[in-house]
């Protein structure tokens, strides 16, 4: 996932990388320890971009880029990403 965001590093500029893989890696060792509580860490450090336009809009396109990254786009990654637009305070996004 990284990879593929530093491959669009042209829409991410400024993007600190190597913080963002550290968080990741906090957080993705959070939801393995307890699922329901790393989602809630998760949401509350994703809703710390709501109300500047631009970062909520790079994390939902991540976000966008993780759940398509095995080509599908199933219930529960649809469910995510109507969470994390909601965080966000973003409109819900066409056929979601």
């Amino acid at each position: 996932f990284m990879d593929v965001l530093r491959s669009k590093s042209e829409v991410f500029i400024g993007l600190d990388f190597r913080a963002l893989e550290n968080t990741f890696g906090d957080l993705a060792d959070a939801i393995f320890a307890d699922p329901e509580d790393g989602k809630r860490l998760a949401l509350e450090s994703i809703s710390r971009m709501r109300g500047v336009p631009r970062h909520a809009e790079l994390v939902m396109s991540a976000a966008q880029i993780a759940a398509d990254a095995d080509t599908r786009l199933d219930a529960a990654e649809r469910s995510i990403l109507r969470e994390i637009r909601q965080v966000l305070g973003l409109s819900e996004a066409p056929g979601s």
